[in-house]
């Protein structure tokens, strides 16, 4: 079967009635009860070679449309084109036929896509397994996705710690953000400021929403001289004080601060 991937094959699940052309205005829908699906059952193959990127279905009732769209995941789905079915039952809210795709996208490695399908599905058993197999093969990335899905604090904080031992920062940032755990994303935050990862100790303390942690790095980054980012981590941590010392002591770096 074919997968064919580009930048535009997946939408944002919030995005699954939406369908667009050229910015034209939606026009009003027809009521459900002057239309037969089976009279319009017959645009599918249009659809299909057209793209459902490139149509605008709003003139339809929801019904009309969703059968519509649910159609045209089933032809992809049958060809092989497993990503644009993904984008078709997306749009469709069809759970079911997102959990077939899903497990046709496992079945041939295709974890991050796979994880995406039951995402949207819901479909947290899946999920659960995927992100087993995912850390198995040492897919960590995709082993995060498929964690925050489940929402398994326990085996989200077992990958978080292997994240930090493999020093993939940014995955332990995500993953501690999604169980909200402000600590630990400080404790991420002070790692990161050792091993000078200064972005990733930004993004964690900002998201610990620790001042005294932002006020800790821009200390480290004004000794280190970059001045810039140090006022940025001021700013966010509140520190007047550190501030008016660079007005002072930098007038001729002022402009930073605008």
């Amino acid at each position: 079967m074919e997968i064919v991937r580009s930048p535009d094959n997946l939408i944002n699940p919030e995005q699954k009635d939406e369908v667009k052309v050229n910015s034209e205005e939606a026009a009003e829908p027809v009521q459900e009860q002057n239309i037969d699906f089976e009279s319009v059952k017959k645009m599918v193959p249009v659809l299909v070679q057209k793209g459902i990127d490139n149509v605008n279905l709003s003139m339809f009732a929801p019904d009309i449309k969703r059968r519509l769209l649910d159609a045209v995941g089933d032809d992809f789905f049958r060809k092989g084109k497993l990503l644009q079915a993904l984008k078709a039952y997306t749009m469709a809210d069809n759970k079911n036929k997102l959990k077939d795709v899903g497990d046709d996208l496992e079945m041939k490695g295709f974890y991050a896509d796979a994880v995406e399908a039951y995402r949207i599905a819901d479909a947290k058993d899946r999920l659960a397994v995927t992100g087993d197999k995912c850390m198995k093969e040492g897919r960590i990335t995709d082993a995060v996705k498929a964690y925050i899905g489940v929402m398994n604090f326990d085996k989200m904080n077992n990958l978080a710690i292997e994240c930090m031992r493999r020093e993939k920062y940014d995955l332990a940032i995500e993953i501690y953000a999604a169980m909200n755990d402000k600590q630990k994303l400080s404790a991420v935050g002070e790692e990161c400021i050792k091993k000078e990862k200064f972005s990733f100790a930004f993004q964690a303390f900002e998201l610990a929403e620790d001042k005294a942690g932002l006020s800790h790095l821009g200390d480290t980054l004004l000794k280190q001289g970059m001045l810039k980012h140090a006022i940025r981590s001021y700013q966010k941590a509140g520190n007047d004080q550190m501030i008016m010392f660079i007005e002072e002591n930098f007038p001729d770096k002022k402009n930073l601060m605008e």
